[in-house]
């Protein structure tokens, strides 16, 4: 009987790839280390700060009788007046972020602010809370828009 060969040979000789890579070593160690430092380079001039950024819209004042009902169950300041418009509402939310005594408080609470306070002292603190409320900013709307924008770094 005639034994089937194969019309191509498959076989990889793994020797001779070794060889190859072996010879070539200098050339792969160039491109490598050329291409770490590219990326280095690369890396380092991204910013570090990112912006979060949130635009508050202007709502149809149906959306606001949801929150008549909240102010009646939480008996808040606010639930007296029944039929409040969307600006007042507004208003309310706006002068709420721009309260930095509860914006530090919330800061102060964050792990992450408090492992790095604990390594400052009281007066650097005080800096590094002013830096944080400086990076919040609220952007009023120009005229003829209705959109706060809330702009955090």
């Amino acid at each position: 009987m005639k034994k089937n060969s194969p019309l191509y040979d498959d076989e990889i000789d793994l020797i001779a790839l070794f060889k190859i890579i072996w010879d070539g070593k200098i050339k792969i160690l160039l491109i490598t280390i050329t291409s770490f430092f590219v990326g280095f380079v690369y890396n380092s001039q991204i910013p570090v700060n990112y912006t979060n950024s949130l635009t508050i819209k202007h709502s149809r004042p149906i959306e606001y009788l949801k929150l008549d009902n909240i102010n009646e169950l939480l008996k808040s300041n606010h639930s007296n007046q029944s039929n409040q418009s969307n600006q007042s509402y507004l208003n309310i939310f706006i002068n709420e972020l721009d309260d930095y005594e509860e914006f530090f408080l919330n800061i102060q609470n964050t792990k992450k602010i408090q492992e790095h306070f604990s390594k400052i002292n009281i007066e650097d603190q005080e800096k590094e809370l002013l830096k944080y409320a400086k990076s919040l900013e609220i952007v009023a709307p120009k005229k003829g828009e209705k959109n706060y924008i809330i702009n955090f770094t």
